[in-house]
Parts: C-alpha cells; sequence; structure tokens
C-alpha cells in the first residue's frame, strides 16, 4: 500500500460521508435472520422429538422432584407388583442414580414402598436400619463396606424416607445368599449385646465372630487403600474355614444363641440361613456344577416369595444384575444354559403371574463384552435413537420389528450412554461421600452477535488527520459468529469464531476505505451456580484476532486485468494481527433445547501494535491496540 498515496488523497478530502442508517438496517436484518432460523430449528427439534415421545424420552435421573421424564410409564406401572431395572454392575455412577430416582418415582406415581437389592439379608437389614434411623454408626459400617456409590444410593433413600410421614415410610431388604462372607460377619458382631454374660457353651464362638469381624474392618480399610472390595492379602485366616465351625455352634446350641440375643435372635437366624446357602452354593462351584447358578435363582425367588407372604399388599423394585430380570428362560445367555431367571420364576409364580415388569439396560460405551452382548441382543437398531450422552427410555416393542427374542424378555429397555469415568470408587469412611449426582456433561451449539471495544483513534488519526468533524471508523465494531462449548461437571470449555463485520467509509465517487476482520478464541470457564437451567461463571481465554484496512480507489481508466477482463478499480490492504488474552463472566438461560445468554469481559492485546503489508510490518504507520471490551449475546441449542 502506498502511503504517500494515502496522505496525498486525504489533504484533498472536505467531506466524508457515511450512511449510519443503512449500517443499522443492515445488522438489524442479520440479527432478525438469525433469530428467526433458529426458532425455525427449534420447532423442526420439537416436532420430531415429540413425534416419538411415545417411544422414546430421555430420562433425567438427577436427585430431584421432577419424574416427567419417566411418563412414558405413568399409565402401565400400576399393572405390576415386582419392577425390575436390570443392569452391569460395572457403571455403579449411573446405575446407582436411576436407582434412587427410579424408586422415588415408583413411590409418588404408584406407591411402591418396597425397595430389594442383590445382597445377603445381613445388608438389607443394615441399610433399612439405618434408613429408619438415621444412625450415622450404622452409616459409617455401610461406608467401610461398599463402594462410594453405593454408600450414596443408601445415604439417597435415607434422605428421601426423612420426608415421608410415618405410616408411610418405605423398607429395605435384600434376597440374595449371602456371597461376601464379612458383611454377614460384621452385621452378627453388632447383634451381639456387649453388655450380658456370654454363656460358657458358646463363648469361643461369640469371639470368633468378635475377631472376625475386626479383621474384616481390616481389610476393607485395606480394600478402600487398594480401590477394590474384599481385598484379602492381610490376615492369614480363613473367614471361609472358620465359618464352618461357627455354623456347627449355632446347630449345637441354638437354645444358648436364643436367650442370648433375645429379640435380634430371628435376624441373627435369617443371616445363618443365608451363611448355610453360600457354603452349599461354593461347594457346587467349587466343583463347577451347575446348580451353583441354579441354586442362587431359586433361593432368591423364595425370599421374595417369604417378603410377599410378610407384606401381602406390598409392591416391589429392585435393581438387579441384568441376567436375573429376563422374563424369559434362556438356552444360551450369560453363559448359562436353560437357565430359569429370577424375573421368570415369580413371573410363573402364581403370586405374581403378570405381575412382573423387567427393564434392561445396555451400555454401548461399556466395554468390548458389552458390545458384544448389545450385537448378540438385537440391540443395535435402538442406539440411532437413543440419546448419545445419557439414559434414554424406550419401548422397543414398538419401535423395533426385528427384536423378537428382546422383546420377549423385557417390556422396556434403557439405552445408557452417561459419562462412566467416575465408576469404580470406594468411599473414604472418614470424610463425607462426594455426591456426584450433579454431574453434568453437556455441549452447547450457538450463534453471537456482539460489540468489540477497539482503540482506532490512531488509524483515524492517521488517514483522516484531525478535523474532528470528519466521518471516521468509530469503535465498537460489530462482530458476529459462532461457538462450541462443552461443559463437564461445572467447567466449560468454549472454541469459538466471530468475523468483525465490514465497515466502509466513502470519500467520494472514486475512494474508499473498509475494516474488517475475524477472531478465533478459546475459553476455559466455571458455572457457579450449577442449576439446572442457568449457568453463571468467570472465564479466561486467549486467541487471535486480525483487522484488515483496504483502500479501494475508482481511476479514470483500465488499469489492469479484472474478472472479466479490463477493470479501473486498484484496490490495497494492510493488516494489523493479535494474539490477546481475555477474562470475563458468561451466562447462559436455558429452556427445553434452546438457550440464550451473554458474556461480557476484555481482551488485552500482548502482541506488536503495527500495520503490516505483504508480511511485513509498515514502518511508521499507526499503532492499533486490539484491547478492549467485548460483549456479545448468544442463542442456540444445547445438547
Amino acid at each position: 500500500m502506498n502511503h504517500a498515496v494515502i496522505r496525498a488523497d486525504l489533504c484533498l478530502m472536505t467531506t466524508v460521508t457515511k450512511d449510519h442508517q443503512a449500517q443499522n438496517t443492515v445488522i438489524f436484518s442479520i440479527f432478525s435472520t438469525m433469530i428467526r432460523t433458529l426458532f425455525l430449528l427449534l420447532t423442526i427439534v420439537a416436532f420430531a422429538t415429540n413425534a416419538r415421545a411415545q417411544d422414546t424420552t430421555k430420562l433425567d435421573i438427577a436427585d430431584n422432584g421432577d419424574y416427567y421424564s419417566f411418563r412414558m410409564l405413568d399409565n402401565v406401572i400400576n399393572n405390576y407388583r415386582i419392577i425390575f431395572t436390570g443392569e452391569n454392575h460395572v457403571f455403579r455412577k449411573s446405575n446407582y442414580r436411576l436407582e434412587l430416582k427410579m424408586m422415588k418415582y415408583l413411590y409418588h406415581k404408584a406407591g411402591f414402598r418396597h425397595f430389594i437389592m442383590e445382597f445377603g439379608f445381613s445388608r438389607g437389614w443394615l441399610v433399612d436400619k439405618y434408613v429408619q434411623t438415621g444412625d450415622t454408626s450404622l452409616f459409617k459400617v455401610l461406608s467401610d463396606y461398599s463402594y462410594q456409590e453405593y454408600a450414596l444410593l443408601y445415604k439417597g433413600l435415607y434422605e428421601f424416607n426423612k420426608t415421608l410421614p410415618d405410616t408411610a415410610k418405605i423398607r429395605i431388604h435384600s434376597i440374595d445368599i449371602e456371597r461376601s462372607l464379612s458383611t454377614p460377619l460384621k452385621v452378627m458382631d453388632l447383634l451381639i449385646p456387649k453388655n450380658r454374660k456370654i454363656p460358657a457353651s458358646i463363648a469361643l464362638t461369640i469371639e470368633s465372630i468378635h475377631s472376625l469381624a475386626v479383621m474384616s474392618d481390616d481389610e476393607q480399610r485395606k480394600a478402600q487403600q487398594k480401590n477394590k472390595e474384599d481385598f484379602r492379602t492381610g490376615a492369614p485366616f480363613s473367614l471361609k474355614r472358620s465359618l464352618k465351625f461357627i455354623l456347627q455352634d449355632l446347630d449345637s446350641n441354638k437354645a444358648a444363641f436364643k436367650e442370648l440375643l433375645g429379640n435380634d435372635y430371628p435376624v441373627f437366624y435369617k443371616i445363618e440361613q443365608g451363611l448355610r446357602a453360600e457354603m452349599d452354593r461354593s461347594t457346587y462351584n467349587d466343583m463347577s456344577a451347575v446348580q451353583g447358578y441354579l441354586y442362587r435363582e431359586r433361593f432368591m425367588h423364595e425370599s421374595l416369595r417369604e417378603l410377599a407372604a410378610e407384606f401381602p399388599t406390598g409392591k416391589f423394585y429392585g435393581q438387579f444384575g441384568r441376567c436375573h430380570t429376563s422374563l424369559e428362560t434362556e438356552d444360551v445367555w450369560c453363559g448359562f444354559y436353560a437357565f430359569t431367571t429370577l424375573a421368570t420364576r415369580l413371573d410363573s409364580d402364581s403370586l405374581f403371574k403378570g405381575k412382573v415388569l423387567a427393564i434392561a439396560q445396555y451400555y454401548p460405551n461399556g466395554s468390548a463384552h458389552e458390545k458384544g452382548v448389545i450385537d448378540r441382543d438385537g440391540v443395535k437398531p435402538l442406539l440411532k435413537i437413543s440419546s448419545p450422552d445419557g439414559l434414554t427410555l424406550i419401548h422397543h416393542r414398538d419401535v423395533v420389528n426385528d427384536t423378537a427374542r428382546l422383546k420377549n424378555r423385557f417390556q422396556y429397555l434403557i439405552i445408557n450412554q452417561a459419562d462412566h469415568r467416575m465408576d469404580n470408587m470406594k468411599v473414604d469412611s472418614t470424610k463425607p461421600p462426594v455426591d456426584y449426582s450433579t454431574y453434568e456433561s453437556t455441549i452447547f451449539l450457538e450463534g453471537h452477535y456482539g460489540l468489540l471495544g477497539v482503540n482506532l483513534n490512531a488509524l483515524n488519526s492517521t488517514l483522516f488527520g484531525l478535523d474532528p468533524s470528519a466521518i471516521s471508523f468509530t469503535s465498537p465494531l460489530t462482530v458476529v459468529g459462532g461457538s462450541y462449548t462443552q461443559l463437564e461437571d461445572g467447567v466449560f470449555y468454549t472454541f469459538m469464531y466471530s468475523a468483525i463485520r465490514n465497515t466502509e467509509i466513502g470519500f467520494s465517487d472514486s475512494l474508499y476505505y473498509g475494516l474488517k476482520g475475524g477472531s478465533f478464541r478459546f475459553r476455559v470457564g466455571g458455572d457457579f451456580v450449577r442449576s439446572k437451567w442457568l449457568d453463571v461463571g468467570p472465564f479466561f481465554g486467549y486467541g487471535y484476532q486480525r483487522l484488515v484496512l483496504t483502500r479501494d480507489e475508482i481511476l479514470a481508466g483500465p488499469v489492469g486485468s479484472g474478472f472479466f477482463g479490463a477493470t479501473n478499480r486498484l484496490r490495497t490492504s494492510v493488516t494489523n494481527p493479535s494474539i490477546f488474552l481475555e477474562a470475563g463472566v458468561s451466562l447462559k438461560l436455558r429452556l427445553k433445547f434452546f438457550f440464550f445468554g451473554g458474556t461480557a469481559g476484555w481482551q488485552l492485546d500482548v502482541s506488536k501494535k503495527g500495520w503490516r503489508e505483504n508480511g511485513s510490518y509498515v514502518s511508521g504507520g499507526p499503532k492499533t491496540s486490539q484491547s478492549g471490551m467485548v460483549i456479545m449475546g448468544q442463542a442456540g441449542f444445547y445438547f
């Protein structure tokens, strides 16, 4: 660019014109077009969503009182007495959140008051005792002997039960064999009175139970340190062999145990029966006998029959391993043969015939084994209608025609594509459990319109002189663009592109100056509110921005080759590149799928302030700093 020519031209200028009205009209037109386009897209998405509302819905499993996303089940659940959701036990974080939310939903919508668990009787008794009383010493035991997510589940059940009337509390039950020996021995020790004289005939057994309980405490502490369950390298003693002697004494001295335990003996006896069943099951398993897995299903079936007899009008909900919840006898499934599942046994029982509802979860983001199960069970066609980042409830019998076997197994499916990165964590009993129920991963796609404050004084002084009546480039400049934002558990990352709208100044019919540009930004910020509808928090970032100044002159005759031939226009340009840092505040207000909001911040130009022509800085050119205020209005969609 020939700056001598520019300055000579500027000396001859007497009038500068700029059509502000035309500029405002264009700005308004752009903004109106953006809004109309966004609302059109919103209408299309809403229409498509409603079309599938009867067959699929994304579940809200946050710990709140909003059960609208479960509405697909509203007219169904009252027809059943037992409801199962099937799970893969590995995905504990999303599993426990679904389990807790489902129990609350079933309680409020259909009067389900009995929560059943795939554990031995001892854990059910311990959880129920805690849920009814809030005894912190019991919660410490549960925390010590549980994965972190299970402890959060028990805490959530207690908090929920606390809000219910005394005449309508929930109850907790476990119906499985006592497969983990440490928990039942710990509970047996808790049941033994500490202030009563122990009969000599059973003193060795009582002392042995206490010793094994303390040993289990020590092993659980080591398990927490290793982030494992039932850690087994510390004590040189065998729980299983010690238990055989204890069971022998319980047979020989039943009267003495009854007298010592008093009203707690029935609980002690139920734990004893579960331990005997485990000894039988382990004998089968040690010999690789098929009776092992059949024995366990029969035991759980009988346990639930006993509960139904104890609570004749009770309704029961539980989340068990998916292999237990199929409503069909499985020939080759879960590694078993001619396998009559717990749900199938119940559905064939006269007490529960036609009263069992099974909802299975599948996890497309899981292990290779889980993906193989999805393939074999015919679940793949459902993935395309499922949410990519959450849990989708599907009435699959209506939407898929080629999964006949799957239709017989379960009435509904849940495709679970939640973020599972926080699985496999244990509770540190010295600290309160960390509640991950508010964890969120959300993607925002938005368009923005805003203003960019840039100091143009030096540029205007060079181009237009010091005449205060001269029309010059004005700040702020208009920016339009879009961005991609990902929110991960309260921290967001934004990639943004903005175009700086061209501003043109005409000096005469033959000479024009234009100023435009663009920027790329990366921002990192935090959401301090953590609300379902509102995101507010600070951000920091950096980026690259470039201003482009063009000079467009119309000459008397052709001077070169144009697009279709000769032209009489001479166009030159210079650029002002900038690397900047920025800080500010972001706000988003969420609606159903749509959001709007804005950001306000300050950017600091940390680069050279000069103008460049053909890659080199123009000597003696004006210094233009791109530091200044940045304000943007935003609107878009989130997923």
